[in-house]
């Protein structure tokens, strides 16, 4: 009971830990692989029922299972399955049809229980031989098939007992390489007495083992009289080629002189070798140049057989025709006449040439002069710093003109830019912003002209503040002066009052002195810095009217020439054609 509760655990762990089929059987393409070599290895081991890709697209239970025991008689001959119903059988009646569901129901049980005994690695539950053709059952069943297949081929092509009983896998005395296969069927004798007396071990049979035992030894010391006698073969052989060697020892040896000439020999095929591969260089040159020159020969055959034949067809038009004076004399006036108009013609077509000529300069000339004035817009262009694209005033708009290196070509436009549509919509947008630019600069003039009047007033005001402290100090000098005559009598008395005056005035005068300093050079300052800002003011304002005249005119001149251009180069053009 323990051993079978052992037993019914592990085989519950195993199947709740059975492994997923990595084999894309999914894939139709793998399933359509799977199908080919299934039909191929049936078709070539001669299988006995109809098989095709379209049956094993669907196949039946029927059809799988004939399929199955057909590959399984393969692997193991011996084995008996149910004998499965023909068709004639199943459609005989009700018996004929239990039969059959008694022969499928067998196979269902015997088909898990063989693929567990070859260890088949995926679990394939029984309720999957119901309907085995349906999408779902089907793919799974093909690789059971193909495990069948590939074991199938896989015992054909290698032979087991060989591989387990080979001497490169068994090993052996070296001593025994002379005696042939006795080894290995040696090794096959004792797999066999261990097998049976296992067996009888297994089944307690002690007589068995006892006759196993003696058929052994018996053979065993049959082996070993074998050995013996083969042993003593060796040893008088050993002798007699030991004597052998003592007598050659005592002779003069010759290979010193055989070793001589062998080295000769060798070099004299080393020379005749060398020899053979240039005269087989030789010999590829030769019937490279036989090859050339025959089929320089044959094209000179043709050619003369083509010329023979020209010459014939000439002689026979020359024999069968029939002129008379008249004739010739005609065919003499129209060829006369021929010459004239093909002299005419090709005077003719000297003068076109000669006038397609002087057009084709006119058109080079003024393709040439366009091409100035692109590269003198391009100048132009980057002396205004509207190159690179990069610059502050370009914005990133793209100005320079590209040549068209096609240009001469009919069709062709003298630039690959768009001059219509991106490039004059970005000029007029550049003297747009250049007029705001103006506007906003005469508007800062405007203020800082606003700004030096109002300092130009302080300046004023600061004046008149001055001519007021003049005529106030003017006032009291001569109040001081008129004080002097008067207290002149007084002038010891009033000594020390006159001094503190004196110094009172001289302290007014430096304050008055300081402030009209500080007035007088608040007043510089603020005009030198006023005229400072007015004339660079006027001379960007002068600078940007320059500019924007500059710039105006050289877009105007450039549009006047491209215009000029294009319509000559169209009427050259159409005059060519």
């Amino acid at each position: 009971m323990g051993g079978q509760g052992k037993s019914r655990r592990s085989s519950i762990h195993a199947a709740s830990t059975a492994a997923q089929d990595p084999r894309p059987l999914t894939d139709p393409e793998f399933r359509t692989q799977c199908t080919r070599n299934l039909i191929e290895f049936l078709t070539q081991n001669g299988y006995g029922h109809a098989m095709s890709p379209k049956i094993l697209q669907a196949p039946s239970d029927q059809t799988f299972f004939q399929i199955f025991q057909f590959l399984y008689h393969k692997i193991d001959p011996e084995f008996q399955f149910s004998e499965l119903a023909s068709v004639s059988k199943r459609k005989s009646g009700v018996g004929g049809r239990k039969e059959a569901m008694k022969a499928t129901a067998s196979m269902v049980e015997q088909v898990p229980m063989l693929l567990k005994n070859l260890c088949y690695p995926f679990k394939i539950n029984k309720s999957g031989f119901i309907c085995i053709g349906s999408t779902s059952n089907w793919p799974k069943m093909l690789g059971v098939l193909h495990f069948l297949l590939e074991i199938a081929t896989l015992q054909e092509t290698v032979d087991i007992n060989a591989y387990i009983f080979s001497e490169d896998v068994v090993g052996g005395n070296p001593f025994e390489d002379e005696i042939g296969n006795d080894k290995v069927e040696r090794n096959e004798m004792m797999f066999e007495y261990m097998s049976e007396a296992y067996c009888a071990f297994l089944a307690g049979d002690d007589e068995m083992k006892g006759q196993l035992d003696e058929e052994m030894l018996s053979e065993f010391n049959s082996t070993n009289e074998q050995l013996e006698e083969k042993l003593a073969e060796v040893l008088a052989d050993n002798e007699t080629k030991k004597a052998a060697v003592e007598a050659q020892h005592g002779t003069v040896s010759d290979m010193p002189a055989l070793m001589q000439k062998a080295s000769q020999e060798k070099s004299d095929i080393a020379q005749f070798q060398k020899l053979i591969a240039n005269l087989e260089g030789y010999l590829a040159k030769i019937n490279t140049k036989i090859e050339a020159q025959t089929s320089e020969h044959q094209l000179r055959v043709n050619e003369r057989a083509g010329y023979v034949a020209e010459q014939t067809r000439l002689q026979d038009l020359y024999d069968t025709q029939e002129l008379t004076p008249a004739d010739v004399e005609q065919i003499t006036q129209a060829k006369s006449q021929l010459d004239k108009d093909m002299e005419a013609v090709l005077a003719r077509k000297a003068g076109l040439e000669e006038r397609k000529w002087k057009q084709e300069s006119a058109v080079n000339a003024l393709h040439d002069e366009a091409q100035k004035m692109v590269v003198e817009y391009n100048s132009r262009a980057e002396q205004l710093h509207l190159l690179p694209a990069e610059s502050r005033i370009a914005g990133g708009v793209d100005f320079e003109l590209h040549l068209n290196s096609a240009s001469t070509q009919p069709n062709q436009p003298l630039v690959l830019n768009e001059v219509k549509g991106a490039l004059l919509p970005a000029l007029s947008q550049l003297k747009e912003t250049l007029n705001d630019a103006v506007h906003n600069t005469n508007s800062d003039r405007l203020t800082h002209e606003a700004v030096r009047e109002q300092k130009a007033e302080l300046v004023a005001e600061a004046s008149g503040l001055n001519q007021a402290a003049s005529r106030k100090l003017a006032g009291e000098e001569d109040r001081y002066a008129q004080s002097k005559q008067a207290m002149a009598s007084e002038e010891v008395a009033w000594g020390e009052s006159i001094t503190t005056l004196q110094e009172q005035a001289i302290l007014l005068e430096e304050q008055i002195g300081v402030a009209q300093g500080k007035s007088s050079q608040t007043s510089k300052a603020n005009a030198a810095a006023l005229q400072r800002m007015v004339e660079s003011m006027m001379q960007e304002k002068e600078e940007m009217n320059t500019l924007i005249e500059e710039t105006v005119e050289l877009i105007s001149e450039h549009r006047n020439k491209c215009d000029t251009a294009a319509k000559e180069y169209s009427m050259v053009v159409s005059s060519c054609k």
